[in-house]
């Protein structure tokens, strides 16, 4: 257990992290058109950078646990953070359609193989198991507070270069300077851990037992149900648009409020 000071700047910092790594892969939840603009991709093909970053990330949830067990989470979290923040820099030069579908593969690897786990595991070091879900409740209020405060930051610059293409790759920019200093103050916060008797000793008849479990099934089902929901929320960034005619600049602000103020406020 971690003293309280220490505990609760561990904690932010995960939820600045848990805000700056994702804000990349899911610019096209506030910045859709411009997105458009910016890549020449149509509908079907920007829907498709999202299903190659959940295809990915389903086949590395159960292998990122195993990882977050066996190596440090300090090496882990700096690597996730730095390295998405270095290839949001590619980004920003809007490369070739096949070349951002592979950047959104190579973000799944960095958001969930070697994040996700590893952040879920610090912060459940962090308490004693009747602390847990007041604990995740912070977390989670830390990172719609990020993601507020980011937000509101972002759109400013993106109407300053003139909510387009210049603005896109400024908000790109601006995001991925704020993910690598979140990954060099995660170097210097975390801390490695005694990994002598601690290895994970993974055997598929652990997962077996678990796959037994109703309350695993619930827990699963409820969380397949609340992302169905999240990211068809998604869309509703282009039907502002589209539909009620507002601007890039306006639509990033409904955007904001309405995937990141709610956010907290739930959290």
């Amino acid at each position: 257990m971690q003293n309280n000071w220490k505990k609760w700047v561990t904690l932010i910092l995960c939820g600045v992290a848990g805000s700056a790594i994702y804000k990349l892969p899911y610019l096209r939840e506030t910045y859709y058109e411009a997105m458009q603009q910016a890549t020449g991709a149509s509908n079907a093909q920007l829907g498709f950078l999202m299903t190659a970053y959940g295809l990915v990330n389903f086949l590395l949830y159960l292998p990122g646990g195993w990882a977050a067990d066996r190596f440090s989470a300090r090496k882990l979290m700096t690597f996730s953070l730095v390295s998405t923040g270095i290839s949001g820099f590619y980004y920003a030069t809007f490369p070739s359609y096949m070349m951002i579908v592979l950047l959104h593969a190579l973000w799944a690897i960095t958001t969930v193989f070697t994040f996700w786990a590893v952040c879920v595991r610090i912060i459940r070091t962090l308490g004693e198991s009747a602390e847990q879900g007041r604990l995740y409740g912070y977390w989670f209020l830390g990172k719609g507070l990020t993601s507020i405060v980011l937000g509101f930051l972002s759109v400013p610059l993106f109407a300053k270069f003139g909510a387009g293409v210049e603005g896109l790759r400024a908000t790109i920019i601006f995001y991925s300077v704020v993910t690598i200093l979140t990954g060099v103050l995660a170097w210097f916060v975390f801390e490695d851990e005694a990994k002598s008797g601690d290895k994970s000793n993974f055997r598929l008849a652990d997962m077996a037992f678990v796959l037994k479990m109703p309350t695993m099934w619930l827990a699963g089902t409820v969380t397949f149900c609340m992302w169905s929901i999240y990211i068809g929320f998604g869309m509703v960034t282009p039907y502002l648009t589209q539909v009620f005619h507002m601007s890039g600049a306006e639509v990033a602000v409904a955007s904001v409020i309405r995937a990141y103020v709610l956010f907290a406020l739930g959290g």
